[in-house]
Formats: structure tokens, sequence, C-alpha cells
């Protein structure tokens, strides 16, 4: 019997003997929270945070720290997808695997600073319309890429099978802190995972809670948030619990300066953050703001009255990967030449077909899209398709 079957197996035993569970309930964890009983209710307890990129656990890193670090809790961190899309914006890479590969690492190494293990599931990174129609659309293509959403699902029962936590953390499915889809959908397939459990098995589920869409916040928010303030969402945010980051550590620091760490660990994402960072926010803005499970409607919409859509997403279709394959065919042998065809009309040229000795062509139905590759042999040609391609798919393969 693996430690984890045993840990279910002991509560479950727990439960059936103890008769007066069946008056108040037999649970990994008290059955209401206080923003005082947060810490304590993590001592010596299975952590288990689930979220869509390999640097979404940041925020929550203080409370991690000093359970896991402190008070004898066990952490692991597990990311959906490689977030393989992360570092073209911000590193000019436009190899995805090349990313999947840095950000795992860096996902590693920020959970070595709650000295927790990680983990990255291979769920493809997407980014659709930040609101209730994009989340729609992400759990449709997770569910076409795996089989459908009951292998989306049965994944995670086997991750909380595995690790049995007491508790689990993520983003909250009613917006996502920051209302990425892929932050929603995530935390819903997490939330029908735990319902698939015993009741007697079933963790606690704490969702950070924070409203971190920059562009709806004010100046003074803005200004504030430089400094390490945190605000709740200010919509279905009546059952907010906080945790305390002002609160100091056995080792005399701030918990929130962990916050800074887990920023650091994830260089790729964050990679002009300043030496110094000045956290002086006012003390009560320094609380993470959670919200529990039991206290949400996780169906509940908050982002889509927001209009985000200025927000750079695959809606925008093609736009997006001009860059990518500019910068792909740039770093390509001489003689390369790429053009993509939408509906009869070129929206993207690099060098002159014409030059070229042989042509490769993929051609996307579903779109009227086509994809021209031209070099001096098919070789050559095949392979520069091959990478063009992987980028083009992602938009014009994209559920409707």
């Amino acid at each position: 019997m693996t430690l984890a079957a045993g840990n279910s197996h002991r509560r479950s035993v727990i439960c059936a003997l103890a008769w007066v569970a069946l008056l108040v309930g037999c649970s990994h964890t008290p059955a209401t929270l206080t923003d005082q009983d947060v810490p304590g209710s993590l001592r010596h307890q299975r952590l288990l945070f689930v979220g869509a990129h390999p640097d979404d656990e940041w925020v929550l890193m203080p409370v991690f720290v000093e359970a896991c670090v402190f008070n004898g809790a066990t952490c692991h961190f597990v990311s959906a997808t490689r977030g393989e899309w992360g570092c073209f914006e911000t590193l000019g890479q436009p190899d995805l695997d090349a990313c999947a590969g840095i950000r795992e690492r860096e996902f590693r190494r920020s959970a070595a600073i709650a000295h927790g293990s990680a983990e990255v599931l291979d769920w493809e990174d997407l980014f659709y319309a930040h609101s209730g129609g994009g989340v729609r659309r992400n759990l449709t293509r997770w569910s076409q890429r795996e089989g459908g959403r009951e292998h989306l699902v049965e994944a995670l029962v086997s991750l909380l099978q595995r690790f049995d936590p007491d508790v689990v953390f993520g983003l909250d499915p009613r917006h996502g802190a920051t209302c990425h889809p892929s932050h929603r959908a995530v935390s819903l397939i997490l939330i029908d995972a735990v319902r698939r459990l015993p009741a007697i098995q079933r963790p606690r589920v704490l969702f950070e809670n924070a409203f971190a869409v920059q562009e709806r916040m004010t100046p003074e928010m803005l200004d504030a948030s430089a400094r390490g303030a945190m605000f709740p969402w200010p919509t279905g945010s009546a059952g907010t619990l906080y945790y305390d980051g002002n609160r100091s550590l056995p080792n005399g620091r701030r918990a929130i300066e962990y916050q800074v760490d887990a920023l650091r660990a994830h260089a790729s994402q964050f990679p002009e953050l300043p030496a110094e960072i000045r956290i002086d926010a006012d003390a009560s803005a320094l609380r993470i703001p959670l919200a529990d499970l039991a206290d949400i409607d996780p169906a509940e919409e908050l982002c889509t009255a927001l209009d985000l859509g200025d927000y750079r997403t695959v809606d925008k279709s093609l736009a997006h990967v001009f860059r990518r394959i500019e910068a792909l065919a740039a770093a390509a042998p001489p003689g390369i030449a790429v053009h993509l065809v939408q509906g009869g009309a070129t929206v993207l040229q690099v060098g002159l077909l014409d030059s070229t000795g042989h042509q490769s062509r993929k051609d996307f139905g579903l779109r009227d899209v086509q994809l021209v590759v031209g070099a001096a042999s098919r070789e050559e040609a095949d392979a520069a398709l091959d990478a063009i391609e992987r980028i083009v798919s992602r938009y014009v393969n994209a559920p409707p």
C-alpha cells in the first residue's frame, strides 16, 4: 500500500468508527475558516497547487513557505500546461519546446522555495478570449486534444489520489485573477475531479481571489499594486478569506517577500524585474485574498462584463503569429521564404518564393489559409514548413 493510499485508508477508518462524524462530518480541515485560522489550519498538511501555467503559483508562495518550510506541511505544485508560448514576447524565443524546458526548470526552482516538488502536464498552452466564451473554447480544445473532457477530469482525479492532499489551491474559476481562460478552465476541471472523490476523501479547496486585471484598475490601484498591494475581486467577494502577507516568519523575513523570490525564479516571464523591489503598500493591502470553494458558485461569470476584447488572443486570427514567423524566418538559413495567404490574399510575406528552388505547402481548410515555405531544397523547405506550421496551426485550427 502506498503512503497516499494509507493516508486515505486511515481517514476512512476513522470516519467509519467515529459515530460523531455522522453529525459533524469527516474532512481534511475544519468546517469553517477565519483569517486567523488560515496559517494554523495548514500545519503538517499535504498541500497541492494546480494551475494552468508554470508561474501561476507566485502570488500564493508566502502561504506555501510558511506552511511547508516552517510548519511541517508538504507542498506539491502542478502546472497543466508547459507554458510553451510564454517566451516569445519576453525572450524573443520562438522555439516552443525550448521555452517549455526553460519554464519547467523555473517551475521547479519556484517550488523549491517552499521545499516543494513540481510536475508539469502536457495540456496545450492556449489563450482565447478573456470571457466566458473563451473558457468554453479552452475546454473544447483541451477536450479535443486529450480525448474528451472525461480524460481531463480523470487525469486530475489520478493526481488527487496519488498525492492525497488535505488542501488544494488554485485560481478562482469565476475570474482566474487575470481573466485568463486557461486559469479558469483548469480550476473548473479540478472541481469536477474533487467532486469525483468519495466525500470523506475530498480536500478543502482554496482559490486565489486576487483582482489582477491591470487594464481595469484605477491609477491608485496600479500605484499600490506596484508596491505589493493586492485587491480582492470587487464582485462576489463576500466570502473572501485573507492570508496576512505582512506577518513575520521564523527566519525574520516578511511572508510577502517570498512572492518576489517566486517572481525571480520565473526569470523568463519577468526578465525586467528590478534588482530592488519595494513592498511598502499599506499593511492592510498586503493580504492575499482567498476564496473557499464551499463559499462560491464556480459557474459565476465575472470576466465577460469587463469587456477585455482588446486583449491579444487567438480571436485576433493570424495577427499574433506574424512576429513569430518573421523571427523564425530571420533565424533560418539564407534563402528561406515564407508566404501566408488567407482568403486568397497574402497576409504575410517574408522573402520571395520565386527565388527558391522548392516550395512546400500546407493548406488549412477551416479558415481558408495556405502556408507556403520556399527553400533551395525539398529537405530545407519541409523542415522550415514543419517548424512554422506548428505556430500557425494553433490559430487556424482553433475551435470556433
